[in-house]
């Protein structure tokens, strides 16, 4: 993740799933260069907001938008890389075909791949590249999936 400059605004966001309120009215504005974290105790909805931000979880109420634009526009998509989860789509693909999967996804040229997936394996110190995912420990398949979501250095990971 460079040092661009991206702007995040979170206005009185809600997750409710069963009457229970997973998030709520949550509100803040970023828009500073640098890493920002989102802390908490355990189960009080860290990973929810998150992707809520990635728009991988729809909000109850609120909203989420990036450089102006809502979370689910593709213009805001495409700043936004994501590192949580487990790897289920990617478990029968090796290492590199897993990041050149995520690069050509996110429309990267067959260059840009291979020189952005060579900075990854030396910054993550990433399992031999050749390994199938599947075969990985689950350690390892989560760093995996942090080099995906790095990939195509989105200004924003959640």
């Amino acid at each position: 993740m460079g040092s661009r400059t991206v702007s995040l605004e979170c206005r009185s966001l809600t997750k409710r799933r069963r009457g229970i309120d997973l998030v709520r009215d949550i509100s803040f504005h970023e828009d500073r260069p640098g890493v920002t974290a989102i802390t908490g105790p355990s189960r009080s909805g860290k990973s929810t907001l998150l992707l809520m931000i990635a728009g991988l979880v729809h909000r109850t109420s609120g909203v989420v938008r990036i450089q102006g634009h809502d979370v689910l526009d593709p213009a805001a998509r495409a700043l936004i890389g994501c590192a949580v989860g487990e790897p289920e789509p990617y478990d029968r693909l090796n290492v590199i075909d897993t990041l050149d999967m995520a690069g050509e996804l996110r429309g990267m040229g067959r260059p840009a791949i291979r020189q952005r997936i060579e900075y990854l394996d030396r910054a993550l110190s990433l399992p031999p590249l050749g390994t199938v995912v599947a075969n990985l420990p689950s350690t390892q398949r989560r760093r995996v999936m942090l080099a995906v979501s790095l990939v195509a250095d989105p200004p924003i990971l959640a």
